[in-house]
Formats: C-alpha cells, sequence, structure tokens
C-alpha cells in the first residue's frame, strides 16, 4: 500500500497529510455530450441580476461550456434537469455522466435525475480534492482571467463596475465556445451542436463600449432625443442574430436590443481625445513681449470713438 506506516499514535496524528493525487491521463470521450464536468464558483460581488453563484458545465469530448447563474445554489437541479431534457429531446444529446464534488445540491440533483428517469451516472470526487475535477477548475481559471480584464477594460466607474460580472462571464463562456481550435478546424460551439443550431456570436466588440442604441418608447418629445447611451455587454440567447445585451451604467439596468443606432468612441479614445486637447492648450505657445504704450492722444481718441459709436 500507498500509505505511510506509523507504529506510534501520536506520529499518525502528528505527521497526517493529503495523499497524493496521481497524475494520469484520463481517455477523453469521443461521443458529444457523453459525459460533463461541473462545478460550481461563488464570486463575493452580487451580480445585477441577482445572481450569487456560477454554475460551469463542461462537455469532455468538444470542450463546449455552459455558464449559468444563480441566487442560491438549491436552484441549480430547477436550471439543470430542463437543460439536459432539451438536449436529450431536442439535440438528441444523451448524458451518460458527470463529475462533480459531493456537496449537498449534487446529492439533490443526483436524485432528481433518478426520479426523472434520466440515466445519468456521477462520478464524485473525493472531499477536498478538486484536482479529480481538473477540467473544470482549470477552465474557470482561464474564464475568471478574462472576466476580470473585460471590467478593468470597461472602464465603468466603481462600485458599478463589478456588478455586471455575470454579463462578462456569460460573453467570456461566448466567445470561448466560438473560438477556432488547432486541434479541430471548428469551434466547440461547431463540433457540439453541428448545424443545428446558429450561434449568437456574429461578430466581436469590446465588452463596455459605449454605444447609442435607439429608444422604443412610444411617447417622445418631438426635438427630445431618440437614443440612449448604453454599453455593450454581449449577445442575447435564444434570439435572432444581431440581438445583444446593453447595460445602463447609471440605472444599473439591463436592456436587449437590436437598434443600434450608432457606435460611439471607446471611453480609452474619447479619453485619450480629452488629454491630447488638455496637453495641445497647455503646450500652446504664450506671448510674454509687451505691447507699446499707449499715448494720452491715442487713448483720447479711442475714447471719443467708442462714445461716438
Amino acid at each position: 500500500t500507498d500509505q505511510p506506516q506509523h507504529s506510534c499514535y501520536s506520529c499518525a496524528l502528528g505527521k497526517a497529510h493529503q495523499k497524493n493525487v496521481p497524475k494520469q491521463r484520463i481517455t477523453r470521450s469521443t461521443k458529444i455530450g457523453e459525459r460533463f464536468f461541473m462545478d460550481i464558483s461563488s464570486p463575493r460581488q452580487k451580480s445585477k441580476g441577482g445572481a450569487h453563484h456560477w454554475l460551469l458545465l463542461i462537455d469532455d469530448a468538444s470542450d463546449m461550456c455552459f455558464s449559468f447563474f444563480l441566487a442560491t445554489k438549491d436552484l441549480q437541479t430547477s436550471v439543470l434537469i430542463p437543460f439536459f431534457k432539451d438536449l436529450i429531446h431536442t439535440y438528441k444529446i444523451t448524458p451518460m455522466v458527470i463529475r462533480c464534488d459531493n456537496a449537498g445540491e449534487n446529492i439533490v440533483f443526483q436524485n432528481t435525475c433518478k426520479s426523472e428517469g434520466l440515466g445519468i451516472r456521477f462520478e464524485f470526487t473525493a472531499p477536498g480534492t478538486p484536482q479529480q475535477n481538473g477540467r473544470v477548475e482549470r477552465k474557470f481559471q482561464t474564464l475568471y482571467g478574462r472576466v476580470r480584464a473585460m471590467l478593468i477594460g470597461s472602464k465603468i466607474e466603481q462600485p458599478l463596475r463589478d456588478s455586471p460580472w455575470s454579463e462578462a462571464a456569460n460573453t467570456a463562456t461566448d466567445l470561448d465556445n466560438n473560438l477556432v481550435k488547432t486541434s479541430t478546424g471548428i469551434s466547440a460551439f461547431q463540433q457540439f451542436f453541428g448545424k443545428g443550431k446558429k450561434t449568437p456570436v456574429d461578430f466581436t466588440k469590446k465588452f463596455g463600449e459605449r454605444c447609442e442604441v435607439a429608444d422604443r418608447t412610444k411617447l417622445k418629445a418631438k426635438l427630445g432625443e431618440r437614443g440612449r447611451e448604453y454599453r455593450w455587454v454581449g449577445y442575447a440567447k435564444d434570439h435572432s442574430v444581431g440581438t445583444y445585451r446593453f447595460y445602463n451604467s447609471k440605472t444599473g439596468k439591463i436592456i436587449m436590443s437590436r437598434d443600434v443606432a450608432h457606435t460611439v468612441k471607446t471611453y480609452e479614445s474619447t479619453m485619450n481625445a480629452n488629454n491630447n486637447a488638455t496637453d495641445d492648450a497647455d503646450n500652446e505657445p504664450i506671448d510674454y513681449q509687451e505691447k507699446a504704450p499707449v499715448s494720452d492722444s491715442e487713448s483720447e481718441s479711442n475714447d471719443e470713438e467708442i462714445v461716438d459709436s
């Protein structure tokens, strides 16, 4: 056995440590949707939509990611059961195995899958051993790095900057799924869904870019503005391609619209232009040459001209 043997009870207590996790390569599944890796991460900041938890699913065969945002962990079952049923009935994808930890919400999800007859087998990792679910742990780190960069690059002022973290995470997931992989020559989205579903990602934009969205309210002043300024934050799923999500940094509300009237300069270009204008004004040469003194006769003539005019 690889467990250390101690003849002394006190030595066994004093030298107890975590067992080394063997680094062995597990053969990846070749069937789409057969095996999923699942985990939950809980940022401290509450999102604008009220989410406290980020639930991430990864398909073993295609590396396709699915992100869900939950207010409480007990909502996991009510979110995932319809998701897996949709995969089975709509896309003919049958999940067989889910690897996750043995947290309470996962036990409830396992029991619900049995009662619903989904036939999903669960592989629980050992307590305190996230290395056994390394695929989803590493993907979390990759996406978190992109989310932080997107929030910082948006230049939204604090304390509102971190509140749309779920929008950034959702957009980071969409972009990751649509990156073309060198190993297959196609994206994870195309590999998972095939030609049966169109991706919502039609083009890429800078997260937090300022846009003017048409105001679709019915009652508007005749001379009033026809658009409002928003921040672009992502793609609207289950909508027609070209529908996007926008964030109002003043009110904190998220809207969906396809009526992007005009895309204005990004925050950085606007600030650079203002700084350059300020620098130009500061660097403008000043004429320090003293003007010649005005004689009394010239002053009187000027006064007369002003009065006469």
